[in-house]
């Protein structure tokens, strides 16, 4: 709570004055690149996007209303906007970058263990899940990825994406089928390449250990 009211002092000195916005900006640059690493699969391309997404909520400052709603969740909003815009003349989806999600192998690995983490996957299989990734719908990438790679609460989500929690819900456990459907019509790599030891462990947890599958918050 006296993070919440640190953050809403922060907000109010630099709707006064824009020197004061740096602070807000090192607090929330971090989680704003990882987002929008693991959407686009590019670290040069999501540095761009970071410092529009910044640019734009610093320009759109006066908009934001202390109503109870993150202001990470409304940079989520920004960044998404941001990396549509990107993608609008290309008519393709956004890849997502698996290397950071350890936690979606489980759900189409076939015969790997659940708890294998990307660490002990072959470049192979990453760009093999990459590319299912890939054919989901923007939105469901967009549950996916702050759902698995940001951790973030059900709650928030739905404030970031500005949609019901019910029904990011139904775009999580869709994109979560799908992706089981998508994996079981495709060939998977050899497995024989995996490192038997595992090197890390995972920040977030698996959908099926969390029982997205059925909707749980």
């Amino acid at each position: 709570m006296d993070q919440d009211r640190e953050e809403a002092q922060l907000i109010r000195k630099a709707k006064n004055d824009p020197e004061a916005f740096g602070a807000l900006y090192d607090r929330h640059y971090s989680r704003i690149l990882r987002f929008i690493i693991s959407r686009t699969g590019s670290v040069e391309l999501a540095q761009d996007l970071t410092a529009e997404t910044f640019f734009q909520a610093l320009k759109h400052l006066w908009r934001f209303r202390l109503s109870g709603r993150p202001f990470s969740a409304w940079l989520y909003r920004i960044a998404i906007a941001q990396i549509a815009r990107h993608y609008r003349d290309r008519a393709r989806h956004a890849e997502l970058s698996l290397e950071e999600c350890p936690e979606l192998i489980s759900p189409l690995s076939g015969g790997t263990s659940p708890h294998a983490s990307w660490s002990e996957v072959a470049d192979d299989d990453a760009a093999y899940v990459r590319r299912l990734l890939g054919r989901l719908k923007p939105v469901e990438q967009n549950v996916l990825t702050l759902r698995y790679f940001e951790d973030l609460p059900l709650a928030q989500i739905a404030a970031s994406l500005g949609l019901p929690e019910n029904t990011v819900k139904s775009h999580l456990r869709r994109g979560l089928d799908r992706l089981r459907h998508l994996a079981a019509q495709e060939t998977p790599p050899t497995r024989s390449a995996y490192d038997p030891s595992p090197t890390q462990s995972t920040r977030t947890r698996t959908p099926a250990a969390a029982g997205e599958t059925s909707g749980s918050a």
